[in-house]
């Protein structure tokens, strides 16, 4: 799972945070303020943190915690085989 940030946004502090405080496994790609091309190749806007998991791309920090996909990770890694239902905010990666 990759989180895709800018080091100097609130919203992407806002979805980073709360991987440390559940212990959540994630690699942070720190993406620089000029690069356009990655963030609109992924969900169509200049817009981050996006995290990308192996359904997809989600964007929008409200939308990770805590309703997104990586809360529903850990939910899964607590239950331990649980299925969860697709999320509403998904957006395939291109």
């Amino acid at each position: 799972m990759k989180l895709y940030v800018y080091d100097h946004c609130p919203y992407c502090v806002r979805a980073r945070m709360p991987f440390a405080l559940k212990n959540i496994p994630f690699e942070p790609v720190f993406v620089p303020n000029d690069d356009e091309d990655t963030p609109i190749h992924m969900i169509s806007r200049k817009m981050l943190p996006i995290l990308e998991d192996t359904d997809g791309c989600m964007g929008e920090s409200l939308d990770i915690w805590p309703n997104g996909a990586a809360c529903r990770w850990s939910v899964r890694c607590a239950r331990r085989n649980a299925v969860m239902p697709e999320r509403s905010a998904h957006i395939p990666c291109r």
